[in-house]
């Protein structure tokens, strides 16, 4: 499996050229250097941390383990479980990042509540493997009929209201 930042890089050459610009090696570490400093969503903190006085959280992320380093810096809350495409040897929508997860934080599926931005990697999954899901719908985009999240929301912040409540 190729690193995330090899992944990066192929995808900015590969974009470069289609628009006929040159590649610079510069240009893979400006990215991962902005991707670094990525901050969450306002709502993010504050309601994973609510969350988390009652329930484990972890995230999943396509990324290796020292570029979501520095996202969670920015976040601000130390989660239960960090699982990356780079432990897992797998990018979503691969099961065996799910699965790897999954064993990593001795849960089952249908323990599972899984929340996620994208219908395509995560939702998909989801479905495949019967994991209660919940998309975040921050876009407004279309709800793809093949997959059934247990609610669609527009960002967190009914998450705590909706979780206890199941």
């Amino acid at each position: 499996m190729r690193s995330y930042r090899d992944v990066l890089r192929m995808s900015i050459a590969a974009a470069k050229a289609q628009h006929f610009l040159s590649y610079d090696s510069d240009d893979n570490q400006i990215l991962v250097s902005h991707l670094l400093k990525i901050s969450p969503f306002a709502e993010v903190p504050n309601i994973l941390t609510r969350l988390q006085s009652k329930y484990r959280i972890g995230v999943i992320s396509n990324t290796d383990d020292d570029i979501i380093s520095g996202s969670l810096e920015t976040l601000g809350v130390s989660l239960d479980y960090v699982i990356t495409a780079q432990q897992a040897g797998a990018y979503k929508p691969n099961l065996r990042l799910f699965q790897y997860a999954h064993a990593k934080m001795g849960v089952s599926a249908a323990e599972t509540i899984h929340v996620a931005a994208s219908q395509e990697l995560d939702i998909s999954v989801c479905a495949t493997i019967d994991i209660r899901s919940i998309w975040v719908n921050r876009r407004g985009e279309k709800k793809d009929d093949r997959w059934t999240p247990i609610w669609v929301v527009e960002d967190l912040a009914s998450l705590p209201e909706k979780i206890d409540n199941m």
